[in-house]
């Protein structure tokens, strides 16, 4: 989930790109990244007054591999 703030005269506009081909728009949004990388992403931010852009370096790491372990399990009878 990306965030951005900004303070200023209404409306204030909000611009993602996430530095994989893909943009968003708005103060809040969510973005899965579907390669692990190092992305840019920037946020410009826009009122009828100014325009502010902001960039951020994200680095996308792989999850871990989960791995599943048989053991043999030897039971005694009576």
């Amino acid at each position: 989930m990306f965030t951005g703030v900004a303070s200023g005269t209404a409306p204030i506009e909000f611009d993602w790109d996430f530095g994989d081909g893909t943009t968003g728009h708005g103060a809040v949004v969510t973005h899965t990244y579907a390669i692990s990388d190092t992305y840019t992403v920037v946020l410009t931010v826009t009122n009828d007054c100014d325009t502010g852009v902001v960039e951020h370096e994200v680095v996308v790491l792989q999850p871990p591999e989960k791995h599943t372990i048989y053991l043999p399990i030897v039971v005694r009878q009576p």
